[in-house]
């Protein structure tokens, strides 16, 4: 049969998306199956009639897929790890976890990798960025260090590579959004109750540490107002560009730093 893949960001569908899903499910193909990735349904998405629908009807051979919640992942990763039977350390997994949250398939492929590569070697933190460093999805790895580190050529030249091997930009948000979070935490809580809580082992901890005694308070919230503005901009509600935007943003996180003229 053929598989339909619709992935959705929001299950709260509009009066368009809906009206052509209800058609969908009004007189399903039969030799099709509709395969929906998104987020997990709350009480209110079951209520809805599209879902009660797909929950109902048992000859639709429909399937609902979401990835685990961000406090479900390092567990996800830890079982993924034992099935393709990788020994890992607690920081690997953890830092493995971090950065393939929500990207099941990149986070699988690179344990995939790892056990063909290199069976019978545990896995250590220290390897992850060569084994992922050509992995569009991890250059992540890149940014979220150049960032922290403050260095802005660094910055650039990774964002650069990002939008060359045409990342989402709202992969790269969320990954400067959750930096940014966990600085001000840092700021202002109890160090280890955070590290251990966050499950931040060096040397990303002792990056974002230091990261936290040498940026300013209040750049940083500035830097989360910025946020806010990217976000409207790839939802497409603020037609200004996006990259340079970014750009601006991750030199928030370099002192004396300017973006350069676009």
């Amino acid at each position: 049969p053929r598989i339909l893949l619709l992935r959705l960001s929001d299950l709260r569908l509009g009066k368009d998306p809906l009206a052509a899903l209800e058609f969908w499910l009004a007189r399903p193909p039969q030799d099709a199956r509709l395969l929906l990735t998104g987020t997990r349904p709350d009480a209110a998405i079951q209520k809805l009639k599209w879902f009660q629908t797909l929950d109902q009807c048992e000859t639709l051979g429909l399937v609902i897929l979401y990835p685990p919640e961000a406090s479900d992942w390092p567990l996800w990763v830890e079982e993924r790890l034992r099935r393709a039977k990788v020994d890992a350390s607690r920081e690997a997994i953890a830092l493995l976890a971090e950065h393939s949250l929500g990207n099941v398939s990149a986070a699988d492929q690179a344990i995939r990798r790892w056990a063909e590569l290199y069976p019978g070697q545990c896995l250590e933190a220290e390897d992850l960025h060569d084994l992922l460093g050509d992995n569009s999805q991890f250059s992540i790895f890149d940014l979220s260090d150049a960032v922290l580190q403050g260095n802005p050529h660094a910055v650039l030249h990774s964002l650069g590579r990002l939008r060359d091997a045409e990342a989402e930009p709202v992969l790269i948000l969320w990954t400067l959004h959750r930096d940014l979070v966990l600085l001000l935490q840092l700021q202002e809580g109890n160090t280890a109750e955070i590290l251990r809580r966050e499950r931040l082992f060096p040397p990303r901890s002792e990056r974002l540490q230091r990261a936290a005694r040498r940026l300013p308070r209040q750049r940083l919230r500035q830097a989360l107002f910025q946020c806010q503005e990217i976000d409207a901009r790839i939802k497409g509600q603020d037609a200004r560009p996006l990259w340079p935007a970014l750009a601006d943003l991750a030199l928030q996180f370099c002192q004396n730093s300017k973006v350069p003229a676009q």
